[in-house]
């Protein structure tokens, strides 16, 4: 599973081709994009915490581009009005693509490439610092959107707040 998800217009574009004015049009598709990136992003976010409880919402220095947040805080989303498309990304704390995949047992000790795990035991101060079972609170996330409904939902919202003005 990847560490992101690119949303574009590609799988859209027979909705978007039925719309008259293209200034607006550009605008309402990056919006209604953006809200489809929003709900994927929430609702990872969502599960994170619940998979986690306490411990998602502990400070991460790494998160806001080093200004600090919670851990949770490092599923953003980003988007490109010109290219169309929003991407949700869990890399925003690069921590969470170790409790996305899980890792195997490590062991803090001796860094010989060639050493065996009983040789890293057996050196001065070597002990494992253990493994990180996968939640794949991302996956489910992208697995579980309504990601369709959430788009024409918000392209329907803004056409009708267009009308109305």
């Amino acid at each position: 599973m990847s560490n992101s998800v690119t949303i574009t217009t590609k799988d859209y574009d027979k909705w978007f081709k039925t719309v008259g004015n293209p200034d607006w049009t550009n605008a309402v598709i990056y919006y209604a994009l953006r809200s489809g990136g929003k709900g994927i992003q929430l609702k990872a976010r969502e599960l994170f915490k619940s998979k986690m409880g306490e411990s998602a919402t502990h400070h991460s220095p790494w998160v806001n581009w080093g200004q600090g947040g919670e851990l949770f805080e490092g599923i953003q989303i980003s988007g490109h009005k010109d290219a169309k498309e929003v991407s949700v990304s869990i890399m925003g704390d690069y921590r969470l693509k170790w409790f996305e995949a899980g890792t195997e047992v490590r062991y803090k000790g001796a860094r010989n490439r060639n050493s065996t795990v009983r040789d890293r035991l057996k050196s001065s101060g070597a002990h494992s610092t253990g493994a990180i079972k996968p939640l794949y609170f991302f996956k489910q996330a992208v697995e579980n959107s309504t990601l369709e409904q959430t788009i024409m939902q918000s392209v329907q919202n803004a056409f009708d707040k267009i009308e109305h003005q």
